[in-house]
């Protein structure tokens, strides 16, 4: 198709798509096996079993009763092809989940000679199984585009989850397809805090995610704090988890987390939840948070610290620790 027609092609997905001015590009038909899923495509798990909403015949208007094209641009060069796609000229985008249920098609229609192929909205289906070839647009977008792409085209039938999410944007700034959480940020139109979370997430140690019952029920919440655990004490979070796994399955996620983090039969401390502000010269530097049990955090809101600074701290910290909680955190 000429590229009028790609970009009202791609008109009809547009929820599926970023905001991509100047589409260029072609559609047609094309070797199913010159295609193999984008490396940014972080589904957890099997990516790609069978009875998800993603293997039906979904459709859109101006799709020619056809099933809904996928989004596909040349494998970049320099980048391995996967060792399961050793034919793959061409990198999906968008449609992922469908390039496997169309090659499970094939393999079923291989197979069982005669059988009814699963897409029977698509015209000449068991002609176009027996060839092998599936309905793409072909962009030519960079790194950037296309990882807003892979990111953006989840959004239609089954959104990432936070460790999807995390594992997604670890691997787009280990490619330097964006140069720091902020850029990739603000490219996907998500908070930079959803970006630093996920990623947490995303390094959890295998042992920990293992101690759930899906990596997919964690909350970008979750992640500070089950890497705060690991960095305060690897071996007993290491050892809380082992002991976690033994209910596989039959703890939900606050159950988890509760034993993982250690507060599962620890009662609260009675401190109110409150926060102390370290000024000098009316420039704010610190915030120290206390919580309802006893946790003590000091966040930092300067890059560069002068000595007064550090000395007030210092100083903060050391009267906290000589006077009595309840007197320090009454109201002036």
């Amino acid at each position: 198709m000429p590229d009028k027609k790609v970009q009202q092609l791609c008109a009809t997905f547009k929820d599926w798509l970023p905001d991509l001015s100047q589409l260029q590009g072609i559609a047609g038909m094309i070797d199913v096996y010159w295609l193999a899923p984008s490396r940014w495509s972080c589904r957890d798990g099997d990516l790609f079993h069978p009875g998800t909403d993603d293997d039906s015949d979904t459709q859109l208007p101006g799709t020619d009763s056809r099933t809904v094209p996928l989004i596909i641009r040349p494998w970049p060069e320099g980048v391995p092809v996967p060792a399961n796609f050793p034919q793959a000229r061409y990198e999906v985008l968008c449609g992922s989940r469908r390039l496997m249920a169309y090659l499970r098609c094939i393999e079923a229609a291989a197979n069982a000679p005669g059988e009814k192929a699963p897409f029977a909205s698509m015209q000449s289906t068991e002609e176009l199984v027996a060839e092998a070839l599936i309905f793409v647009v072909l962009l030519t977008l960079d790194d950037q585009e296309a990882a807003r792409v892979v990111v953006h085209s989840n959004q239609k039938h089954r959104p990432l989850r936070p460790f999807e999410f995390g594992c997604t944007c670890r691997k787009l700034l280990a490619d330097d397809v964006f140069e720091s959480q902020k850029e990739l940020a603000q490219a996907m139109g998500r908070q930079e805090s959803e970006v630093s979370r996920g990623i947490a997430l995303s390094q959890l140690d295998p042992v920990v995610l293992g101690a759930f019952r899906s990596a997919l029920e964690l909350h970008y919440t979750d992640g500070p704090d089950l890497k705060q655990a690991w960095e305060n004490d690897a071996e007993g979070l290491t050892h809380r988890a082992l002991q976690a796994t033994q209910h596989h399955g039959l703890l939900d996620r606050k159950a988890v987390l509760a034993i993982l983090l250690g507060t599962d039969n620890k009662k609260s401390v009675n401190v109110p939840s409150m926060d102390i502000e370290v000024e000098i010269e009316g420039v704010l530097y610190f915030v120290i948070s206390t919580t309802a049990t006893g946790t003590t955090k000091v966040k930092v809101l300067r890059k560069h610290l002068c000595a007064k600074a550090i000395d007030a701290l210092v100083k903060t910290l050391q009267a906290m620790g000589e006077k009595d909680r309840q007197d320090l955190f009454k109201p002036e």
